[in-house]
This record gives structure tokens, sequence and C-alpha cells, in this order.
């Protein structure tokens, strides 16, 4: 993570075709529903 950040999230499709999430945080909570998830199905 880059300094002074608390947190990132990347969403991103993997070589399958398969939609991939990946979240580092620091001290933070990541609150998602199905919703937030959809686009990338």
């Amino acid at each position: 993570m880059k300094e002074g950040t608390k947190g990132e999230m990347v969403i991103y499709r993997t070589k399958d075709g398969k939609a991939a999430l990946e979240v580092n945080l620091s001290e933070e909570t990541l609150w998602l529903n199905q919703g937030h998830c959809e686009p990338y199905q």
C-alpha cells in the first residue's frame, strides 16, 4: 500500500475470465453487498 493510505480495493479479471477481488486494509472495515459486485460478474 502507498504511504498514508488506509486501504485499497482492486477488482480484475483473471486469465481464465473469472472476476477477482483483492482488498488490502489497515485499521479499516470493508462492507460490500452483492449489488456492488454484480457489474463484474
